[in-house]
């Protein structure tokens, strides 16, 4: 019985994504595509979650000053 390492088991199957680079190309685009759509919803995303998480009198509908004196009379 011969043991099948993965690395051999990519240097056969190179060949035939060699051939296929159509399919190499979308699946790079694709990834790409994916890339430049995800990063700047990450980030938008991570900036509100500061802004809740830090700063949180902004989120309210009460100004700050407001938020302030409530916190002063208490």
């Amino acid at each position: 019985m011969q043991l099948i390492y993965p690395a051999t088991l990519i240097n056969q199957l190179s060949p035939l994504f060699m051939k296929c680079s159509d399919l190499n190309l979308i699946f790079k685009k694709f990834l790409v595509t994916l890339f430049l759509y995800l990063v700047p919803v990450i980030i938008f995303s991570a900036i509100l979650i500061a802004i809740k998480y830090f700063l949180p009198g902004v989120t309210k509908n009460t100004p700050l000053s407001t938020t302030q004196t409530i916190l002063s009379k208490e």
